[in-house]
């Protein structure tokens, strides 16, 4: 919703750019929930949530989309495996560390590493050998939420 995507020739790289002017989503306020990100908030999300989880996200360049604006070219590996279920992702959330914010459906806080996570669903995982391995969660850190 938020990415143009394609996978190269060789499916092993997936590419994806932003919709031209618009760079995903972000969590400024619990109340207010997903709002735009600024290109900023773009490139944080994607620096912790490499830090968080197995870094598989590279920012590759900035694209002018025609008349929509700027756009942010990233690209990750691609990653074979079937979809989790709902509870492998809750199972997988909860041992590390992360805990489900009860006023928002798919996400989830971990207090003592500082971040919350939001779009935590089957759509943003992959089960590689068993384990999800999430490839597009909204990463914000929680000093950043009021």
């Amino acid at each position: 919703m938020e990415h143009y995507v394609w996978k190269d020739g060789s499916e092993s790289v997936v590419r994806k750019f932003t919709y031209g002017g618009a760079f995903g989503r972000t969590v400024r306020s619990i109340g207010q929930g997903l709002v735009p990100a600024t290109p900023l908030e773009y490139l944080v999300r994607w620096a912790n949530h490499n830090a968080l989880f197995p870094p598989i996200t590279r920012i590759s360049g900035l694209l002018e989309a025609n008349r929509d604006g700027l756009a942010f070219l990233i690209e990750q590996e691609a990653l074979l495996g079937d979809l989790p279920s709902l509870g492998e992702i809750e199972e997988f959330l909860r041992s590390a560390g992360y805990a489900p914010l009860a006023s928002h459906p798919f996400a989830w806080d971990n207090r003592s590493a500082g971040f919350a996570l939001f779009d935590a669903r089957p759509a943003n995982f992959v089960k590689v050998s068993g384990v999800p391995i999430p490839f597009d969660l909204i990463v914000v850190p929680l000093e950043n939420i009021r």
